[in-house]
């Protein structure tokens, strides 16, 4: 114990605080998906955390709006030609939009969550298909895929219209519209 008067480190008055709190194993995982298995802590440590009663948190306006189930929708990977015929060319009730990208590809990371985006807002009117040129050059060379990315708009199984490169949120609904 301290005596009156006497200085001590911060981190030495913390450890002595410590000491005399119970300590709890637990097992988390942080959001770089790493895992901390039975780390000991101090429960008073994390300070950020305050728990909310329940009733308390669904008068809030933001869980007022919020619907636990979404619109349906498909996202998915074209894997080979005959996936692209029966996901795409095949599909006669909604509006299938095909994004022609690679891993590698700066702009194409950059348009696809803004085609996601787009695509959301629409619900299930419309399917999102991603093409890998690198995985599906057949399908690039027979869409005469020679930049990417390179978005094409599929109703009823025919290409009725298509993008290239890097363009901004509003063009991208814009064109959803003119189809759905």
């Amino acid at each position: 114990m301290l005596k009156l008067g006497t200085t001590q480190s911060y981190f030495a008055r913390r450890e002595e605080r410590q000491e005399n709190l119970p300590k709890i194993g637990i097992s988390f995982i942080i959001s770089h998906c790493t895992t901390m298995s039975a780390r000991l802590f101090n429960p008073r440590s994390f300070l950020a955390v305050r728990r909310i009663a329940a009733h308390q948190l669904r008068n809030t306006p933001v869980a007022a709006q919020f619907h636990s189930s979404s619109p349906k929708r498909e996202e998915f990977t074209i894997q080979d030609t005959k996936d692209f015929m029966e996901r795409v060319i095949k599909e006669k009730e909604k509006l299938t939009i095909v994004d022609f990208q690679a891993g590698w590809c700066g702009p194409c990371k950059q348009l696809a969550p803004r085609l996601t985006k787009a695509v959301e807002k629409v619900g299930d009117k419309v399917n999102l298909a991603k093409v890998d040129v690198d995985d599906n050059a057949d399908l690039a060379m027979e869409y005469n895929v020679s930049s990417i990315p390179m978005v094409l708009f599929f109703k009823e199984g025919n290409n009725v219209d298509k993008f290239v490169g890097l363009i901004e949120q509003d063009r991208i609904e814009h064109y959803i519209e003119k189809y759905v």
